[in-house]
């Protein structure tokens, strides 16, 4: 009878949607109904709500949805306190480096203005620019990013140079330190998922970040630490 009350107890046991780790069930995700922990990155705040039986958008409705269509989901600020968040923050944080003052989120303001403004631009975001080139059109890369036309064909000359040196710069910074990366994989896919990001004009926060290389970790055996 013992086994018996201990398996019908478990199999009513309420387990978040997302880490698949116990929870109380005092929160739901509104979308699709499921239990999950009202805290980062297992769920976000809905409409800034706090408090027991508040409304969250769990991660796997929230990154399932366009991301163009997200900004009723408010994107939560607690502090990270749990021991893997923390390797996860660290892990991110030394191999995904965004710098908003540069950041493509930039384009739209840019390409509205009549008047183009001269300004540096990196060579991370020159290849990016030339990736989106390369999809549409040298005239669509000017218009979209409000870069003068000749500027565009000139660093289509150097791109073999520009590749290079952005391929040196990112392998420096992934390895900075003598720090061993765990994957190179994984970080190719989370590099590639904030940089399509960017091109759709998208402002990518770190806790997107955290939350897609949590989902990403999962086809990757040596990124447990993440799960």
């Amino acid at each position: 009878m013992d086994a018996i009350k201990t398996v019908s107890e478990s199999s009513t046991q309420k387990v978040c949607c997302y880490c698949k780790n116990p929870c109380s069930g005092a929160h739901q995700c509104w979308k699709c109904t499921k239990p999950c922990h009202a805290i980062a990155p297992c769920s976000f705040a809905h409409d800034a709500e706090e408090g027991f039986g508040s409304k969250v958008t769990c991660c796997v409705c929230w990154l399932d949805d366009d991301v163009d269509q997200s900004a009723s989901a408010v994107i939560s600020t607690e502090p990270i306190s749990n021991q893997n968040d923390e390797a996860l923050s660290q892990f991110i944080t030394e191999q995904i480096v965004t710098e908003d003052n540069n950041n493509i989120n930039d384009a739209a303001e840019w390409a509205s203005q009549t008047k183009r403004k001269r300004r540096a631009y990196s060579i991370q975001e020159k290849v990016e620019i030339l990736d989106f080139a390369k999809k549409s059109s040298i005239h669509a890369a000017s218009r979209h990013f409000g870069i003068d036309r000749n500027t565009v064909r000139d660093w289509k000359k150097q791109e073999a140079n520009l590749r290079k040196e952005a391929e040196s710069s990112k392998r420096k910074r992934l390895e900075g330190g003598g720090r061993k990366v765990p994957n190179r994989n994984f970080e190719e896919a989370v590099f590639q998922w904030v940089s399509e990001l960017r091109l759709k004009k998208v402002r990518v926060t770190r806790n997107m970040i955290a939350a897609q290389a949590i989902k990403l970790s999962a086809d990757y055996e040596e990124m447990k630490i993440l799960r």
